[in-house]
């Protein structure tokens, strides 16, 4: 075999190896991403809906209703956890009842439990999905540690 078809070769194996350690590398990070992704968009937008629901209540006047409104608005589009699209739905139900009942105490303080348990349940479900990305990370420093092993053997 000549020399020029040997360097052919062997560069040509490199090259592949090289294509192969990014393609490992490109897809965990796809995989990263999205678990990051689902964690953002799904449980810390509740939180921060959530939060504004309460400091709306909190707030004096009349605007403080309708940026209650729009908040809860807000968050009946998001529900994404099991059990959350009941909980906002329980929400809207004390919500349009301490409008109906002159705005009674006791009705904020329902209110406010169940924007509490809301915060709750994203909380535990953030905690799930964050396991979820560290175990994602570990799994791809496994995998490209052994094809980075394996080229190098090669």
């Amino acid at each position: 075999m000549r020399i020029k078809t040997k360097l052919t070769l062997g560069l040509g194996l490199l090259f592949t190896l090289i294509i192969f350690l990014g393609g490992i590398g490109a897809v965990y990070i796809h995989f990263l991403k999205l678990d990051t992704r689902n964690i953002l968009h799904d449980n810390y937008n509740s939180l921060l809906y959530a939060k504004s629901m309460l400091r709306a209540l909190d707030k004096s006047g009349d605007g403080r209703l309708a940026q209650f409104e729009e908040q809860l608005k807000n968050q009946e589009g998001n529900a994404t956890e099991v059990g959350e699209k009941e909980m906002n739905s329980t929400l809207r139900n004390y919500f349009e009842a301490y409008k109906k009942n002159g705005q009674r105490q006791e009705d904020v303080i329902q209110i406010r439990e169940w924007l509490i348990e809301v915060m709750e349940m994203n909380m535990q479900a953030i905690a799930l999905k964050s396991e979820l990305a560290n175990k994602t990370a570990v799994q791809a420093t496994i995998w490209i540690a052994i094809a980075g092993i394996a080229c190098f053997v090669i």
